[in-house]
């Protein structure tokens, strides 16, 4: 069976083209359907072409298994490096909730105008077994006169495990290239729950940025209160910036606790490299080692070697610590949680 409830304009001038059509349509029967909502402008004149179509709320039914959801799907081309703005008849308002439609002559995610882009970006989930598997991804592709960028991310809820994030963007502009990759289970475990048994969590960054400005990347939400990811956000990569960090831990029944964290950080002011690495054994003790290095773009060092040890068995205990420290710059700097004077 197939339904369709929609609007539609044409209208053909010695100057413009323009067609405009914003409905839904549905089709299918019993637990196998499929419907969408569509909208859709296209304009022609002497300066170019503005074409701006979004599906949202589409929905493919594969009965009791799996359902498909494509949140928003949106293709925008504007090719007359300008405003393009469609008044919707009056007759339709009502209809479609809106009274007008404008295809930006600003890219999406971007800050100015430019005489040309694409614009392709789409958000949904899939849903497998009433929810026993649910994947929530998004992802975005950008052509323009003077970048091109493409972003993927995806979101991964499995019976047992905490949601597993996965993000990128790559990018390139005028003057070099950027991008962003980060894999992360957020401040939450990804194996357990706090207080569980057994616990794992972690997660990985690599960015770089090698143009003169700051460039937006996809990124992870993480709820600062329980570290559950909740979703997508745009994040800020500094210019001529080479970023990794990989961090992890690994907690069994509160008496072994293995964790570490390296991160390295190349920028046009420093150059950083932090290691961190604790490994707990109950009560028989630990062992701590912290360690990092600043080379300031002026040529100054600033040094971090920290070691604490402390064991334990029955009447016997160990334990001692060392520091080094080194600043040969006239400022206060920070290596791993340390203030260095």
């Amino acid at each position: 069976v197939l339904t369709v409830d929609a609007v539609m304009e044409v209208q053909l001038t010695d100057m413009e083209f323009t067609f405009f059509f914003d409905g839904d349509a549905s089709i299918g029967i019993d637990d196998f359907y499929y419907s969408m909502q569509l909208s859709a402008l296209v304009v022609i004149n002497s300066d170019g072409l503005a074409l701006k179509a979004s599906k949202s709320d589409e929905i493919l039914s594969l009965g009791v298994f799996a359902e498909v959801n494509y949140e928003l799907l949106e293709i925008i081309i504007n090719s007359t490096g300008k405003d393009v703005t469609y008044t919707v008849p009056e007759d339709f308002v009502a209809r479609v909730g809106y009274d007008s439609v404008t295809i930006s002559a600003i890219p999406p995610g971007q800050t100015a105008p430019v005489d040309f882009y694409l614009s392709v970006r789409g958000q949904g989930y899939l849903d497998i077994f009433s929810g026993a598997l649910r994947l929530d991804g998004t992802f975005s592709i950008l052509i323009a006169n003077d970048r091109m960028e493409m972003s993927i991310g995806a979101i991964l809820d499995l019976p047992l495990l905490n949601p597993l994030g996965a993000v990128g963007t790559l990018g390139f502009a005028s003057g070099g290239v950027y991008g962003s990759i980060e894999i992360s289970s957020g401040g939450a475990p990804l194996i357990g729950q706090n207080g569980d048994a057994f616990t794992l969590s972690g997660s990985i960054r690599l960015q770089i940025n090698t143009t003169s400005v700051a460039q937006n990347v996809l990124g992870l939400d993480v709820n600062t209160s329980t570290g559950e990811i909740t979703g997508f956000t745009t994040t800020s990569l500094a210019a001529q910036t080479f970023y990794i960090l990989v961090a992890g831990e690994l907690d069994v029944a509160g008496f072994i606790t293995m964790s570490g964290r390296f991160l390295l950080l190349i920028s046009s002011a420093e150059t950083r490299i932090e290691i961190e690495a604790t490994f707990k054994l109950g009560g028989f003790g630990s062992l701590k080692a912290v360690g990092g290095a600043v080379i300031t773009s002026s040529g100054n060092l600033i040094l971090l070697i920290s070691m604490e040890r402390s064991l334990g068995l029955g009447p016997i205990t160990m334990s001692g610590e060392f520091t080094l420290k080194i600043n040969t710059s006239s400022q206060q700097y920070t290596i791993a949680g340390v203030a260095i004077a």
